[in-house]
């Protein structure tokens, strides 16, 4: 094994010791279970690994260093480890490990809000009854430093917390009731202070909004606080159009996590029961460390899933499940909404549509799915304006399934709404219309408003709402490691993906040097984050005169390069991603394509062989190579890839099975990416439907859990990949694991589970998969030459702070104190975060990611960027609540200098608010 992947190397057996499990409150320890334990370290894994029995079976718990908030060592030599980020539970058995719930950690008679609450206070508490010197050995190792003090241990019947007088107090209402426990669950307020003296003081009116705003300043509940925030003035959050506030429920193995209402797009279910939005749910099932998993043999955590479906409870309302789309259920989310005597939701769900021609539940959930996308309402279109127009057919193929037509008037119409930039080309939009799912395409000749075709009809509805999921626009195409396995497969040079992709590194290098060349880097790179410092590039700063600058950029670079090396994901030259359309009018020759490029105020048309492809792609028969030419009677269509009608076999449906109904394609007419020969495309006709005589709601909710339990696309992805760099992509296994796949990604719609063989299971993995468990090897393919060909600079800040006098205003004084006190929270709070996320600096929080090699995944992007982005906005709230642009500049400006003339600053604090700065 690397040894560069073991970050510890202290090895820990303790076979006799005592655990407890249990919260503190006040100086109490309320106990739960107590056991018997083992204790173990290995070298090649940093985690604590406590293993216990309870009722003949074998558990163990895991924690992470990182995850240790804190221990408290009394004089008994009893230890008291706090942890943060809910370590995980496993059944052991027959060696081989399955996740479990906390419910082996927790006595059954507890109520059942403290159940839930439990996890995100746990507490462990060791006694060892031999010697205790290579636990203090390991605790030394890691730099751990225990607290002494001093805890009282009872049973948690001793010290019980009253719950029921907090959430049935009639006195709160729910929306107060909801915010209390998304700080508990969020670990953000303390269990003692579930008490009839706090409880009193939610009775303030504005009591939701304080909480609210604590949760999102990070606030540890404190009473001062909370009354600081209760006397504060407390806007309201917008809700940008087309969206809507939703509340979402996290769901992991062992608790729920409350979210306040996040501002979500709305969909055709959300706009109807507009006046009842606060009375949805949206459901997320995950991991401890909130990433979406498998849960393959897991028959205990799917069960917890299981019950919640079926009801989930919170204080005095009851939530059923409603429904989810194809996305939402490959991201294992759904909906709930509140029960009602008459079941709500059976009327909800009855209201869409008529559903009787759904003979599986697979195919009822995925039609009844369409109105829970996400799409804007723009017109309302009557019948009359709706022309129904036939399929092509031909040969058992349907060239036409997914695509209709759309009036150029009702395209204007329909882009004005959206407020589409009108020097940009938009030539076909993907719709929701009634039962109708699909693409509508520019068609100048039409008379009406719409045309559809029997293939984009799923149900019968009576709703004439013109919905829009998305426009057909230009995007620039990116190479992945499926893409350059086939191309290289099929005649593509490796030098070729290795000079391309040395050059985009070597492109992002120099931008780190050279102030032109940055401001292309970071116009490309897609973050709102740099806006500030393309800002300022723009002004003429030099990056090595200004630290924000050059530690920014630098950790851009970084990032942008680690995302090269873990995916292989960079720029394809002369390639875009455009979605596929029909030739209504039979111009096109078997193999031609149409390719309009449009960008604002150039346009160019593509003639030659082009090659394409559809992500995902992993049978050799996904790349097709055609020929693109230039047809005058198609020049009213731009950004889009038009396919032709004749042939034996449609183009679309050759590439991994696909059709019109919205896919974008990878298309290239970079000749260095031609393959030198194609092979015949694979059979993609989904397996025959097995019909259901009786279609519940019960039967959809077992249908969304045996997805969870068996979706397997990204494993039998890692497996081909595996096989196709080892052995080529047309070795036998490579074949097997593409069929295998096409059959996982109908599941959705055939509703019948992929099981990977298991002589195709792999136990070790290429270098460039970064699977250190798995006994990695050096790939001899093109992925781990790009992998290994990528070096991530370390690089370190060499500009220094020197105040720039031209950012001193005059009377800034005035805010001095009120900046150094920002300031110091600002600092205290990117502290924290480095410390949690285990990032480098505060460049790095900003950005949304580590470029260091991490054990685990608790430091996701995603996780990071929404804490970046709520600290910056509670930092520009205080600074707005200043009246006066002249009070602002100066109070900008006292900012500037409070962190310019710190020894270790953290320089963007002042950049928050950088157009003040500026000004």
């Amino acid at each position: 094994m690397n040894k560069s992947y073991i970050p510890y190397r202290t090895q820990l057996k303790i076979r006799e010791l005592m655990m407890s499990t249990g919260t503190i409150v006040d100086s109490y320890f309320r106990k739960y279970k107590k056991y018997k334990a083992t204790l173990d370290k290995y070298n090649d894994n940093p985690s604590l690994q406590i293993i216990f029995s309870s009722k003949l079976s074998y558990y163990q718990i895991i924690i992470w260093p990182q995850n240790i908030e804190e221990i408290i060592e009394t004089e008994e030599l009893e230890y008291f480890i706090k942890i943060q980020g809910r370590p995980s539970v496993e059944r052991i058995e027959e060696r081989r490990k399955y996740r479990s719930t906390y419910d082996c950690l927790i006595s059954s008679k507890e109520h059942n809000m403290l159940k839930m609450l439990f996890p995100h206070f746990f507490v462990i508490k060791l006694e060892f009854l031999d010697n205790n010197d290579s636990w203090r050995e390991y605790l030394n190792s890691l730099k751990i430093h225990c607290v002494s003090g001093w805890l009282s241990t009872i049973s948690y019947k001793q010290l019980p917390i009253n719950l029921e007088e907090m959430f049935d107090l009639s006195g709160i209402p729910w929306e107060t009731k909801y915010y209390v426990l998304v700080l508990l669950t969020n670990s953000l307020m303390p269990l003692h202070y579930l008490n009839p003296d706090i409880i009193e003081l939610f009775k303030n009116p504005k009591a939701s909004l304080a909480l609210r705003e604590m949760y999102y300043s990070f606030k540890i509940f404190t009473i001062d606080d909370y009354r600081n925030f209760c006397e504060r003035p407390l806007p309201d959050r917008e809700v940008p159009c087309y969206h809507f506030s939703i509340k979402k429920v996290i769901v992991t193995p062992t608790t729920c996590i409350f979210l306040p209402p996040d501002s979500e797009i709305g969909n055709r279910v959300m706009r109807k029961c507009h006046e009842f939005a606060d009375y949805f749910l949206r459901l997320s099932f995950c991991e401890e460390n909130l990433e979406k998993r498998v849960w393959q043999r897991n028959s205990e955590v799917l069960d917890k899933f299981k019950n919640i479906l079926n009801g989930l409870t919170v204080f005095e309302y009851d939530y059923e499940f409603l429904g989810f789309s194809n996305s939402q259920m490959r991201g294992h989310s759904c909906w709930m909404v509140i029960k009602t005597l008459d079941s709500w939701a059976e009327i909800i769900r009855k209201n869409l549509g008529d559903f009787s021609t759904c003979k599986t539940t697979a195919k009822y959930a995925s039609r009844l799915g369409l109105c829970f996308s996400s799409t804007y309402k723009t017109l309302s279109i009557s019948k009359e304006q709706i022309l129904h127009i036939p399929d092509i057919d031909r040969n058992g193929y349907n060239f036409s399934d997914g695509i209709g037509k759309i009036s150029p008037e009702f395209l204007l119409e329909t882009r004005n709404i959206l407020d589409i930039n009108p020097n940009e080309e938009i030539s076909a939009i993907q719709i929701r219309l009634g039962g109708c799912k699909g693409v509508v395409a520019l068609a100048p000749e039409l008379e009406c408003s719409i045309a559809i075709r029997p293939s984009m009809i799923k149900f019968s509805s009576e709703d004439l709402d013109l919905e829009v999921c998305s426009c057909a626009k230009y995007k620039p195409a990116y190479l992945n490691r499926q893409i350059i396995l086939l191309l290289c497969g099929l005649g593509v040079p490796q030098h070729v993906f290795l000079d391309m992709q040395k050059e985009v590194i070597t492109l992002a290098q120099n931008s780190t040097k050279d102030e032109i060349l940055a401001i292309h880097f970071l116009s490309h790179y897609n973050s709102v984050s740099m806006n500030d410092v393309i800002t300022m590039l723009q002004m003429g700063f030099i990056i090595k005169q200004e630290p924000y600058i050059e530690g920014m950029l630098q950790c851009a670079y970084s990032n942008f390069v680690s995302e090269i090396k873990e995916k292989a994901h960079f720029l394809a030259p002369q390639s875009a991603l455009l979605v596929g359309v029909l030739d209504e009018y039979s111009i096109l020759e078997h193999e031609q394509v149409y390719i309009r490029i449009s960008t604002f105020n150039n346009s160019r048309v593509i003639t030659g062989k082009v090659v394409l492809a559809k992500n995902p792609c992993l049978h050799p028969g996904d790349v097709k190579v055609v020929m693109a030419v230039d047809v005058p009677e198609l020049a009213h269509l731009a950004n889009v890839l038009v396919f032709p009608q004749k042939g034996p076999r449609p183009i679309p449906n050759q590439c991994s099975g696909s059709d019109l109904d919205g896919d974008e394609y990878f298309v290239s007419w970079n000749p260095l990416l031609i393959p030198s020969k194609t092979v015949q495309a694979m059979d993609y006709d989904a397996e025959t439907e097995k019909v259901e005589t009786q279609i519940t709601i019960n039967s959809v909710k077992d249908y969304f859990i045996r997805y969870m339990e068996s979706e397997n696309l990204g494993c039998i992805g890692n497996l081909h990949m595996i096989y196709a760099d080892l052995l080529g992509i047309h070795s036998n296994e490579a074949l097997e694991l593409a069929m295998l796949h096409s059959k996982a990604v109908d599941y959705a719609k055939t509703g019948v589970p992929v099981t990977v063989p298991y002589e195709l299971q792999q136990k070790n993995w290429p270098d460039f998969m970064q699977k250190p468990w798995k006994k990695p090897y050096e790939s001899p393919g093109i992925l781990g030459k790009l992998f290994r060909s990528v070096n991530i600079e370390k690089f370190y800040t060499t500009s220094y702070s020197v105040i720039n006098n031209q950012f001193i205003k005059e009377g800034f004084e005035k805010y001095l104190g009120l900046a150094e006190n920002m300031y110091k929270e600002f600092k205290r709070e990117v502290q924290g975060a480095i410390r949690k996320f285990q990032l480098n600096n505060e460049f790095e929080f900003f950005i949304g990611k580590s470029s260091s090699f991490k054990w685990n995944s608790n430091n996701n992007k995603s996780r990071i960027l929404k804490k970046a982005s709520q600290l910056k906005m509670t930092t520009r709230k205080r600074f707005f609540s200043i009246n006066g642009e002249l009070e602002r500049t100066k109070l900008a400006s006292a900012f500037y200098y409070v962190t310019y003339t710190e020894k270790n600053p953290i320089y963007s604090f002042p950049w928050i608010v950088y157009n003040y700065i500026l000004k």
